[in-house]
């Protein structure tokens, strides 16, 4: 069973997003003032994001938008020891034609 902190740890690195926040908003000549309200998002929003923070996914899809920066770049790889285990695979079984109502029993094709 996976603990807490193993749920709750990002997957998310967000480091070449703020890199790239911040060049793109040099070679535009922006403040971080600037750039937020450009991307129509909180400057807190960019903060939080070069501090290593999740930003909310509307604000990530637009921050990954603006930067050009693929959001595969983001993804730290899988680590096979964080996924959890599978569930136990199940065979259905039809439950027998007389407990089916007339209209489900004749589209399974019971009669």
């Amino acid at each position: 069973m996976p603990q807490l902190k193993e749920l709750t740890t990002s997957r998310l690195d967000l480091a070449p997003l703020a890199a790239a926040i911040e060049r793109v908003r040099r070679e535009q000549g922006l403040s971080l003032r600037q750039a937020a309200a450009h991307l129509g998002l909180t400057p807190s929003t960019l903060t939080r994001v070069r501090q290593g923070k999740r930003p909310d996914a509307e604000a990530l899809a637009v921050l990954v938008a603006w930067s050009g920066v693929p959001i595969q770049a983001l993804l730290r790889p899988d680590d096979p020891a964080r996924r959890p285990s599978p569930a136990p695979e199940r065979t259905l079984q039809r439950s027998p034609a007389r407990r089916r109502g007339p209209l489900l029993a004749s589209s399974l094709g019971d009669r």
